[in-house]
């Protein structure tokens, strides 16, 4: 089916550790301090899980029961995501959920830090 899985890699040790192994489709995981937290619609609604690797196990972050969190993404120190068309996000050390932030850009890198204006390049 189409029930993914999430897995991590060693790259220096060359092996493979499958992290979730359930009916429901797990996806889109962000890497935040210890804890990886991914996307899974466990309860039916897609929320935010969190894997902690020291007890290896699994965690619900978050609790929308009506609209499913879309495209997570981090940067270290939060998980933005939109949620019934609002971009809401979390700071993992904080169980608070916060709503919305949609006054505020997001690009494909996340968080720039400065506003300077595009390189353009020179011929």
């Amino acid at each position: 089916g189409r029930a993914s899985d999430i897995w991590i890699y060693d790259l220096k040790g060359n092996s493979a550790e499958q992290i979730t192994d359930n009916p429901a489709v797990d996806q889109q995981p962000v890497w935040i301090g210890e804890t990886i937290y991914f996307a899974s619609n466990r309860d039916r609604v897609i929320n935010l899980f969190a894997w902690d690797p020291a007890s290896k196990s699994t965690r619900k972050a978050t609790s929308h029961d009506v609209f499913d969190v879309l495209w997570p993404s981090g940067d270290g120190r939060r998980i933005v995501y939109e949620n019934g068309g609002s971009i809401s996000s979390i700071r993992p050390r904080a169980a608070a959920t916060r709503s919305p932030f949609a006054s505020r850009a997001i690009s494909a890198t996340p968080f720039p830090t400065s506003r300077t204006s595009p390189r353009t390049s020179t011929p």
